[in-house]
């Protein structure tokens, strides 16, 4: 049967939740969470039942702990403790204890958060849908002041040094402190991608590609001098052994100097590039192909050339976990994401082959991240952390 026809079967939905049994004062309620944190969750006695109930079935050890959401978190971030994490739930940021899940504080702004925030050693940094960048104290949540960008739907804030920038349309630089102005670069854009290494910021965008000097705004290269009509948009990501910005429009992969602005190369897939993961001289990536199917593959950055394309589950056998439905992650030098079977799969960008399976929630893994050891994941109602070192020698695969 030819791959690139093969048509997919019994395909699983991916929704989104609306209100589930929340407090109008905390959206995050625990949920199977494990014996040891119960203590932190405490309930109203109730009548001894006339028949008793069953009890229910303990936790993986894998589990950390659960809560239930409401909505669609649209954003994680992990602050340099690794003890904080930040989740962006509608127009609010909830400070949460990563190991337990206990929620410490939120604070809310004006506008819709649709981006992870930025975290320095004492502020936490939100933009909202409209530009508006919040600083809130870390330790506490207060909101300590905001400026208004300019900008509509920018990227998260970038935290360097004592500044914080926001890519909109425009990008500007805010003291911490107090919000005030430090610079703006004189590139223009529609809707960047940003990403940081060390002290520049490179964008990617239809309109331009740049590199950003974030000493003081000044622009390294930009791309609209050059004769290039398109260019990438999503999935930014950089190989640093090979000095090489990678990112997608659609079907399209570029590759681009990240010292001269030049662009090395640029191919095309079949489908619709969802996710990009660097593994040294290895580029993974995921696509859905024209006929709805999930494809993985590899380049070998050497050569110049595929390594290798396998469907699931048409090229493997013991695939049974339905399309991987989260983005590629670099984990113990292997490919790891979440499926719509609620499966942790790893794969090696050597091979192609599959490594470990291990269902971790039952549904679609809308949202996955990765810090040191942990996961953090989400589906439709709830957000779990993991831990995985167990999850990987837990697999069923």
């Amino acid at each position: 049967m030819n791959r690139r026809t093969f048509l997919r079967q019994a395909a699983v939905g991916v929704g989104l939740s609306s209100l589930v049994g929340m407090t109008p004062l905390n959206p995050l309620t625990p949920s199977n969470s494990n014996t040891d944190r119960e203590a932190d969750y405490p309930v109203q006695p109730t009548p001894e039942p006339v028949e008793s109930t069953p009890t229910p079935e303990p936790l993986p050890d894998y589990v950390l702990w659960g809560a239930e959401v409401t909505g669609d978190p649209s954003g994680i971030a992990v602050g340099p403790s690794e003890s904080d994490l930040f989740i962006s739930l509608g127009s609010k940021v909830y400070q949460i204890d990563s190991k337990t899940g206990s929620v410490g504080w939120n604070a809310e702004s004006e506008q819709t958060i649709e981006r992870p925030v930025g975290i320095s050693d004492d502020h936490v940094f939100a933009t909202g849908r409209h530009g508006r960048l919040l600083a809130i104290d870390r330790a506490t949540g207060e909101r300590l002041w905001f400026k208004d960008t300019d900008s509509f739907s920018p990227d998260r804030p970038i935290v360097y040094q004592d500044s914080v920038i926001v890519a909109g349309q425009s990008v500007k630089a805010f003291g911490t402190s107090n919000g005030e102005r430090r610079w703006t670069a004189d590139v223009r854009f529609t809707t960047p991608r940003a990403i940081r290494s060390g002290e520049y910021l490179y964008l990617v965008d239809t309109r331009d590609t740049a590199k950003i000097n974030l000493q003081d705004g000044a622009t390294e290269w930009k791309w609209e001098e050059r004769e290039y009509t398109d260019g990438p948009s999503y999935n930014v990501t950089i190989n640093h052994q090979r000095n090489r910005l990678f990112g997608t429009n659609g079907s399209d992969l570029f590759a681009i100097d990240t010292e001269t602005g030049e662009l090395i190369w640029a191919g095309s897939d079949p489908g619709i590039f969802h996710s990009l993961s660097s593994h040294g001289d290895i580029l993974a990536y995921h696509i859905i192909t024209e006929e709805e199917n999930s494809m993985l593959g590899a380049i070998d950055l050497a050569a110049t050339e595929i390594k290798w394309e396998n469907i699931t589950s048409l090229d493997y056998s013991e695939w049974n976990y339905g399309q991987v439905s989260t983005e590629l992650w670099n984990y113990q030098n292997s490919m790891l994401a979440g499926t719509e079977t609620g499966h942790i799969v790893t794969v090696n960008p050597q091979s192609g082959g599959l490594q470990t399976a291990t269902q971790v929630v039952d549904g679609p893994i809308q949202r996955l991240h990765i810090t040191d050891d942990h996961g953090i994941l989400v589906t439709e109602r709830l957000i779990r952390a993991i831990e995985l070192p167990t999850v990987l020698t837990s697999s069923s695969a």
